[in-house]
């Protein structure tokens, strides 16, 4: 254009032609300028070419998206121009991930064809003493892969187990070390309702039942595999009445080709008491007491104790409780007090807490340690695993505590082409000292203690 009074200027990809001695149009460059949403449409089918209903399209971080209709088609509209990361998905298949770019006033259209998801299908269940494809699966079973198993900082098999399956119900029994009631899809007898353990092989009943064991005090949860619970009756028919209850069958670690390998796991946590009890002050208990015979115009058979000379109990200085007493109270100076009275076996004088103590904080702290080492490895000819275990798990409640040393060996070895050596030993030494469930036990002491002990 240099021979001519034209001149040219670029604006968003376009060029505009004007003359030299004018001003591009404002209409023009505001046309050029606006910019214009654009669209995305398109089809989604399977492998075979048929659409695929209810497969959603969605772009990544705008919150924008849509589902295919029962021709497979899909329509994104009011798009700015740019750049878009498209999420394609669809139930039973997997997933495509395309970025796309946008321009003025376009309508993009795009093809997608997914491809079956045969993963979940693959997937190994051990129904008893055997293997299956998830395929050949037609019972209700569910399986907790080892790396589940890792990630859930628990001490006992029946927490994995808890809220990870569907139709099993898990409910604490105590203090740590307590066997814990498990409950696939229900109660079923009068007897009882534990279901049957079967690690590698070995039957088991474990639970709370008349017969039953405490697998706590046997399996340490690093040792296991995978957990596959069989709940239908094609299923558990293998174990004829004793899996009645649903099996729960637990595959324990083996050595994984290649060099030997050691392994250290440890973990620490925090159990910590929420939502004690609130309690009342030693004057307000007194005063309760005191108003309750008052009220109903009986007798107060605590005078002994209170001093309510003055029409409200008094709380006294010293407290003397032993054989020959019947737990008196009295002030600060009395004879009663002296200190060479005192005898633990039959006269204990003891010093008042008027401001009172919390024996809910006093016996409840927060609290669990667990470490393990393994020796594992395998070679075409031979394949071991060694696993030593500690557990100390100290429970919240003051003086509880379960501690287990245990030690897996599971060891297999090809000493012909038709024959294999090997052995699957677990040892285990536990200690508890817990409280369960008891209307004497310690935690309901706690509702009768006196807030005037101790000093």
């Amino acid at each position: 254009m240099g021979n001519t009074d034209l001149t040219y200027q670029l604006v968003r990809n376009k060029i505009i032609v004007f003359q030299k001695d004018k001003e591009m149009p404002v209409s023009v460059t505001a046309a050029i300028t606006h910019e214009q949403d654009g669209s995305i449409k398109g089809k989604i089918t399977n492998e075979k070419g048929e659409p695929v209903l209810g497969a959603s399209v969605e772009l990544v971080g705008q919150h924008k998206g849509a589902a295919a209709n029962n021709l497979g088609e899909f329509t994104i509209a009011a798009l700015k121009p740019g750049k878009y990361t498209l999420h394609v998905s669809g139930i039973g298949f997997e997933t495509i991930v395309q970025e796309v770019t946008i321009s003025d006033n376009q309508v993009l259209e795009l093809s997608f064809q997914l491809k079956s998801n045969n993963n979940a299908l693959n997937e190994v269940i051990v129904t008893g003493y055997s293997r299956q494809s998830k395929r050949d699966v037609t019972g209700a079973a569910s399986t907790i892969s080892a790396d589940v198993v890792e990630q859930t900082p628990v001490t006992s098999v029946e927490s994995v187990l808890e809220g990870r399956v569907a139709g099993v119900s898990v409910d604490g029994q105590g203090g740590p070390g307590s066997a814990q009631t498990v409950r696939i899809r229900g109660v079923g007898t009068l007897g009882n309702n534990d279901p049957l353990y079967v690690i590698d092989g070995v039957q088991i009943r474990m639970g709370i039942g008349n017969g039953s064991q405490n697998i706590s005090n046997l399996l340490n949860t690093g040792e296991i595999e995978s957990i596959t619970i069989l709940k239908d009756p094609s299923l558990i028919a293998l174990y004829g009445s004793e899996g009645s209850n649903g099996v729960v069958v637990i595959t324990t670690k083996t050595g994984k080709l290649g060099a030997p390998r050691l392994d250290y796991n440890t973990y620490i946590g925090v159990q910590e008491p929420k939502n004690l009890p609130s309690t009342i002050t030693p004057q307000q208990q007194a005063n309760a007491l005191y108003n309750s015979y008052r009220n109903t115009n009986m007798a107060f058979p605590y005078e002994s104790f209170y001093d309510t000379t003055g029409g409200s109990p008094i709380l006294p200085d010293y407290i003397i409780e032993g054989s020959g007493t019947n737990n008196i109270g009295v002030k600060a100076g009395d004879p009663l007090a002296n200190p060479s009275l005192y005898n633990y076996a039959n006269y204990r004088i003891l010093q008042a807490n008027k401001a009172g103590t919390n024996w809910w904080k006093e016996l409840f702290k927060p609290a669990m340690t667990q470490n393990q080492l393994t020796l594992s490895g395998a070679n075409d000819k031979s394949n071991y695993a060694v696993t030593l275990g500690f557990l100390d798990d100290q429970g919240i409640l003051l003086n509880s505590y379960f501690k287990r040393l245990s030690l897996r060996v599971n060891t297999q070895f090809k000493i012909k082409p038709w024959l294999k050596i090997g052995e699957n030993v677990e040892l285990s030494y536990s200690t508890q000292n817990s409280e369960g469930r008891s209307p004497t036990g310690d935690i309901a002491a706690l509702y009768i203690l006196s807030p005037l002990l101790p000093k």
